[in-house]
């Protein structure tokens, strides 16, 4: 029987996340700029992937696991409705949240039973009432499809975490915060933390940030968080107007520049140094780059 990932954490244990799973799949040829609007809104990104192409979700979440993930994240970053809409599939956001959780249920209990699947969620439009109930239903989902962590990634401002935080704890699961942007959202890690007091707040994890930026705000976190803390930057996942040369289908472009895996994995060594546990990778992060970190994270 699997033990219980808080289990293992209280423990002091080390655990490896999974990379990138939108930016993944584009590399692997899926077209994750349906839905966009003028200016460069990404839409409902990656969800469409759900309906077009499970088999290679489904293949990310095994090469992830094979690489050596211990966690991985599931595709529903954006599958609530309001992204959704975007593409004219919002009335579909149950059943691609709940594709979503049964496709990474499925790698994990095929490749390994031990490992762990965090239900990734993002507020749509941070601030609005009616999103965040939208991250109660995607969160009621996923628990239905089995994950075993529930992840609202992508918040930012105090206010926005803690309801975040408030609409996703329903369900009855450890609950991870990832912080987005932490060279603007973790300036002030004390207040994050008051105002997550009295909350349950399992880990909070510092996401979608340049690395360097992870570095120099994680201590200030490790500080004023008793919890369990974590880290997966953001490498390289870069928006180019007119990329496609349609202003309404623009797309991001892959470029790790000297965030290889090897430089990552350093980072990596860095972060657990300053005390996190859970470290894996955001946007253009890919299983060579959890590979790299393998060693360092499970020794």
């Amino acid at each position: 029987m699997r033990e219980s990932i808080m289990a293992r954490l209280k423990d002091g244990g080390r655990l490896l996340m999974d990379g990138g799973t939108g930016s993944e799949l584009q590399r692997r040829g899926v077209g994750v700029a349906r839905g966009v609007t003028i200016g460069g809104d990404i839409g409902p990104w990656s969800a469409r992937a759900l309906g077009e192409a499970p088999a290679l979700v489904r293949e990310v979440h095994e090469d992830y696991l094979r690489a050596g993930a211990d966690i991985i994240i599931t595709n529903s970053f954006w599958t609530n409705q309001s992204r959704m809409a975007m593409d004219g599939i919002g009335e579909k956001w149950a059943e691609y949240t709940r594709i979503a959780g049964e496709l990474a249920v499925e790698a994990r209990d095929t490749v390994n039973p031990d490992a762990y699947v965090a239900g990734g969620i993002a507020p749509s439009n941070q601030g609005s009432p009616s999103i965040f109930e939208e991250l109660r239903g995607q969160a009621e989902a996923l628990a239905d499809a089995g994950v075993d962590v529930i992840l609202p990634e992508y918040v930012g401002p105090v206010e926005d975490c803690a309801a975040a935080v408030d609409a996703c704890s329903e369900v009855g699961l450890p609950l991870f915060l990832g912080v987005k942007h932490v060279n603007q959202f973790l300036q002030d890690p004390e207040a994050l933390s008051a105002a997550l007091k009295g909350r349950r707040v399992d880990a909070i994890l510092a996401m979608c940030s340049a690395p360097e930026y992870i570095s120099e705000r994680l201590p200030a976190l490790r500080g004023a968080f008793d919890g369990v803390i974590g880290a997966y930057a953001n490498i390289g996942y870069l928006w180019v107007e007119n990329a496609t040369g349609d202003p309404n289908q623009q797309m991001r472009v892959i470029e790790w520049g000297e965030n290889t895996p090897g430089r990552y994995a350093e980072y990596g060594e860095e972060w657990m140094g300053m005390g996190a546990q859970i470290i894996g990778g955001c946007c253009a992060t890919g299983p060579e780059h959890v590979e790299a970190l393998r060693p360092i994270v499970k020794g």
